[in-house]
């Protein structure tokens, strides 16, 4: 019997996954058959196939798709990919089990930039570098992850950043241990990382232009021990090592730099406070007594006023009260008798005239 045509697909479970699933969504109008409803489980290292059936709409024509499925056995130490961006790797393409390779860098590269995909999400990998023909290593620095375009649960991509400087070579080790944590299987790959020289007439690299060049750029000074030119200190504007500043960067608004005995440029802040602090200080001092000098001003004022207020009042009274005494003398005048003569009907008083005796 004739097998029917089919559309093949394979897939590859981590060492941890044991079971996989299927999830089939066809097309508008197409009916789907056979797909499997509960979990399939695959054992270690053993591989399994599913088949289903796709009915397009008003027609006989049955497709068949096919899945492989397989499952690592957890030992493996192994990658799917590496590559180097900016260089090429020798031999050439890449082989999981060729384990070592000759990497040239491109002319204006500083840096290798080293890709890698896991063939198991539990591997453990662990990338070192070793030293430079005349000068040390730099620290692993970890890159940022690229995602593949389609699938479920899959493989990333990472990348490590490492220094080489012009003329020189340095052997990287990846180092790749088993996802199943009872083995203790462990394989290496190495790179050999190579960058060519600067010409005689130019030794030095500048990282700016990248570039070779006999002269460095501002802030940079010409590092004999690595052939390129090297940035100065912080805040260090011309120099001639790391530690021997010439010139500092020019004042800003913010700070003024100043160079120190041991050939640092340190910045000090370049406020109007700070830099006169007590002027400030006493400006301040004085401020508070003239307001206190002005509040003790206004509450004389103010009492004074209220006080001058009462002194009219008592002065007005006062001469009512002679106002009326002096009406009184000039209605009894002395030499007058006051007398009181008693009715029996009412009782009144009047004016008996005559001198008192």
């Amino acid at each position: 019997m004739q097998e029917m045509p089919h559309h093949d697909y394979n897939a590859t479970l981590d060492f941890s996954m044991a079971t996989f699933s299927v999830n089939v969504r066809p097309d508008t109008g197409c009916e789907v058959q056979a797909v499997p409803k509960r979990p399939i489980a695959v054992e270690i290292g053993g591989q399994t196939r599913v088949d289903f059936l796709v009915a397009p709409p008003q027609s006989k024509d049955v497709q068949v798709y096919r899945v492989k499925v397989f499952r690592l056995l957890g030992s493996e130490t192994i990658l799917q990919k590496l590559e180097v961006d900016n260089g090429a790797l020798d031999p050439f393409p890449f082989h999981n089990e060729t384990r070592a390779y000759t990497v040239v860098l491109d002319k204006g590269a500083d840096e290798a930039r080293i890709r890698y995909r896991l063939r198991d999400n539990e591997q453990r990998l662990r990338i070192s570098a070793g030293q430079e023909v005349l000068t040390g290593s730099r620290r692993l620095d970890e890159g940022t992850a690229s995602h593949q375009s389609s699938g479920e649960v899959q493989y990333q991509d990472a990348t490590a950043n490492f220094m080489l400087d012009a003329g020189f070579t340095r052997n990287v080790t990846v180092t790749i241990q088993c996802a199943d944590p009872t083995q203790a299987s462990i394989g290496t790959y190495t790179l050999q990382l190579k960058r060519s020289n600067c010409q005689p007439d130019k030794p030095f690299f500048d990282p700016q232009t990248r570039n070779c060049v006999n002269f460095c750029p501002e802030g940079f000074y010409r590092n004999l021990v690595s052939q390129r030119c090297s940035r100065c200190n912080t805040n260090c504007k011309v120099c001639t090592g790391l530690l021997s500043c010439k010139m500092c960067v020019p004042d800003d608004v913010e700070f003024v730099y100043v160079m120190q005995p041991d050939g640092k440029c340190q910045a000090q802040v370049n406020h109007i406070y700070a830099r006169y602090r007590w002027w400030c200080l006493g400006l301040g001092v004085l401020l508070v007594f003239l307001v206190l000098f002005g509040c003790v001003g206004i509450c004389t004022f103010c009492c004074s006023r209220s006080g001058k207020a009462g002194e009219k009042k008592d002065r007005r009274r006062y001469f009512e009260d002679d106002l009326e005494e002096d009406k009184q003398l000039l209605q009894f005048p002395p030499g007058r008798r006051l007398g009181i003569r008693v009715d029996s009907s009412r009782c009144a008083w009047e004016d008996i005239d005559g001198p008192l005796g």
